[in-house]
């Protein structure tokens, strides 16, 4: 549920009207993605999203190292992924 398949039109091949398989993420998709990678992005991912749940939780948010993204900022960037930018992100090719 949290992935598909699409077949999407492609520009620059066969005068615009070819199409390939492209495999999009629902936001849940995209959070797993991020859980599993292993690049320096991700990793700042996964401290700021367990600092999120505590503060949520009402749990002691332990002191925080700085970071130089807002909230604001990964929510940002993380609705505005493409899926080649995901596949980036994550290090993972698109099979």
């Amino acid at each position: 549920a949290m992935t598909l398949n699409v077949n999407m039109g492609v520009k620059g091949f066969g005068n615009g009207n070819s199409e390939k398989s492209v495999r999009i993420f629902s936001l849940r998709g995209c959070h797993l993605i991020a859980m599993m990678a292993r690049t320096k992005v991700a990793k700042d991912f996964r401290v700021w999203v367990l600092d999120v749940l505590d503060s949520e939780v009402g749990a002691p948010v332990p002191t925080p190292t700085p970071m130089s993204v807002s909230n604001a900022d990964w929510t940002r960037y993380l609705q505005a992924l493409t899926i080649p930018e995901m596949v980036q992100l994550t290090g993972h090719d698109q099979k």
